[in-house]
């Protein structure tokens, strides 16, 4: 077999493994992770105990598996950000006696406001993180250990945001490439 011969047929069976999906398998991809994730217990972004979000969490694994190998930008972006919210809510969930009873929500959002969060891009959200952690330390319900460990996962806010503007930008180039076609 000729050199030219055999490196046609590995670029054949490679540039079919390797090639990128259609915008068509996208669309149907992105339909899937949809209609897949209805499986998902509506609360699991809840900040609860660690052991109704454990029962959760089994929701969004059986949704993963409805959906699938992923191939396509758009539903591999959400995907990450939901992993990264998940992870954090996990944890969360883990010092539910300090954050719970909306705790982390209030002290969440008398941040945000006091640090224009919601106007800034997500490169200036340390003050954001920094004044949660803050605030936390000041609450009846948290101990140092728990602020201490709160403080070991909330770099999470700051990567949520990020996924959160990788996932729109990936949404608005695939709706771009619908609007093309």
């Amino acid at each position: 077999m000729s050199f030219f011969f055999q490196f046609s047929i590995v670029f054949l069976v490679f540039s079919g493994v390797f090639a990128q999906p259609t915008h068509e398998e996208c669309r149907e991809e992105l339909k899937r992770a949809v209609d897949c994730a209805k499986i998902v217990s509506p609360s699991i972004y809840e900040f609860t105990d660690e052991k109704t979000f454990q029962e959760n969490k089994k929701t969004v694994e059986q949704s993963r598996k409805c959906t699938g190998e992923l191939q396509c930008d758009v539903t591999k972006s959400i995907v990450k950000m939901d992993s990264a919210k998940l992870e954090f809510v996990e944890k969360l969930s883990k010092i539910n006696w300090c954050t719970g009873n909306n705790v982390y929500s209030k002290v969440k959002q008398q941040c945000a406001k006091s640090t224009k969060a919601a106007k800034q891009s997500c490169s200036s959200y340390s003050e954001f993180v920094t004044c949660i952690e803050e605030n936390l330390a000041k609450q009846p319900s948290c101990t140092q250990e728990d602020v201490e460990k709160f403080k070991t996962f909330s770099n999470l806010i700051i990567e949520i945001c990020n996924l959160k503007m990788d996932h729109i930008k990936a949404f608005s180039d695939f709706k771009k490439a619908d609007f093309i076609q």
